[in-house]
């Protein structure tokens, strides 16, 4: 084989390589300025103690975040808006979570939020306590989610 095929092959097998390796720097990196949010439970006390739900940002900072809350509560806002929720900042969303279970709700938090470098995302979390009652379940807290 002529050398200069083989240096051919060579630079094509390399550059192939080379543009896999941007690719996934490039997604990488997107996914390194990507808020996380997820919902967690915390205890607080309101007369006697009730669960709440929390929504918490595990990653980079969110900007222009619109909160909404389905089935909303009559006593509870529930759109919501922040400037920017940062890296381990928790909302409390609701104070009233042990009456949304009993009525068996599926609670919907539906996010609008944009990333560091102004990249628009939508998001859905939800909490179905149907799924808590049909398959028998207690409603986990997690320790650091306590409050007196």
């Amino acid at each position: 084989m002529d050398p200069l095929w083989v240096t051919a092959v060579v630079t094509v097998v390399l550059a192939v390589v080379t543009g896999y390796y941007a690719r996934e720097t490039h997604r990488i990196r997107v996914n390194t300025l990507r808020p996380m949010f997820s919902l967690t439970t915390d205890l607080h006390t309101m007369g006697n103690r009730t669960n709440g739900l929390v929504l918490v940002n595990s990653g980079p900072v969110a900007r222009d975040v619109s909160i909404d809350i389905d089935p909303p509560l009559e006593r509870e806002q529930a759109k919501l808006y922040f400037p920017a929720i940062h890296a381990s900042d928790s909302v409390r969303l609701t104070r009233f979570l042990e009456e949304r279970l009993e009525r068996r709700e599926r609670i919907l938090v539906k996010l609008s939020y944009l990333d560091a470098a102004g990249k628009n995302y939508v998001a859905v979390l939800s909490l179905d306590s149907r799924k808590l009652v049909g398959e028998d379940r207690q409603l986990g807290i997690p320790e650091s989610r306590n409050i007196a």
